[in-house]
């Protein structure tokens, strides 16, 4: 033991070194490490997913109908961004690459946070993944319901409903048309076109002026969103009851 002491001693200059050299080493962060988990746990994103019952169709090319299809998609980072159902639905081919698919009956748009239904929808394919997807019905239904996380950064509850609503995956807006409404916060708005996008929350009115329509909104007490969106006649549309002293 005595003999080795000087090695020891002359050692201990470099210490202070490989303290250094430790310290300056780098260190994957919390964010790097969940990336990584959450590439193992989706490879190969951005793709298309599906499944469905049945289906008819022809592996040398042509229309292909399917019954009972759910398809979904993620992005680079491995998220889900959209899932669409529908009984019906008709498209170019099995491939799901890129086209455009239509869908009847019963048609359920997931999206971040929220739904879109309704009794028909196009949705539209580009590189392996969905790009959009535009529902229709008598009328089609909007909801956003935010989880804890997204409520905690302000994110609100919004419902409304339209003939029409178009939801683009890359910026995150609703294109709402047709008798359109929504209702978020203590707010409800109504105009023949409404962008909403579900990050901000922010909402822009287009009036259909050279029809003679308006938009319009109301601000209602007590601040609570209502729980089904309404679909009765709006006030500005209602006509006077005969008899009643009216302009017709």
């Amino acid at each position: 033991m005595a003999s080795r002491l000087p090695e020891f001693r002359a050692a201990l200059p470099l210490l202070p070194l490989l303290a250094l050299a430790l310290a300056l080493m780098p260190v994957p962060s919390q964010r790097v490490l969940a990336a990584s988990v959450a590439a193992a746990a989706r490879p190969g994103c951005p793709r298309i997913e599906y499944k469905w019952d049945n289906i008819d169709g022809n592996l040398r090319g042509g229309a292909q109908h399917i019954r009972g299809l759910e398809f979904w998609s993620c992005d680079a980072r491995g998220v889900e961004t959209i899932r669409v159902r529908a009984d019906e639905a008709t498209g170019p081919d099995t491939d799901f690459a890129s086209g455009e698919w239509r869908l009847t009956r019963n048609v359920v748009v997931t999206i971040p946070d929220g739904e879109l239904k309704g009794d028909a929808a196009v949705v539209l394919l580009k590189n392996r993944a969905i790009a959009s997807a535009t529902v229709s019905g008598q009328p089609a239904n909007f909801a956003q319901h935010p989880g804890a996380a997204a409520a905690a950064s302000g994110i609100s509850n919004a419902r409304g409903e339209a003939g029409e609503f178009r939801y683009d995956v890359g910026s995150g807006d609703v294109s709402m048309s047709g008798n359109a409404f929504i209702a978020y916060q203590d707010t409800e708005f109504h105009c023949s076109l409404i962008i909403y996008n579900l990050n901000s929350q922010k909402y822009r009115g287009i009036a259909a002026r050279d029809k003679g329509e308006i938009c319009r909104g109301q601000s209602r007490a007590g601040g609570a969103t209502p729980t089904e969106p309404r679909s009765e006649p709006r006030a500005a549309e209602a006509k006077p009851a005969a008899g009643s002293g009216g302009v017709p």
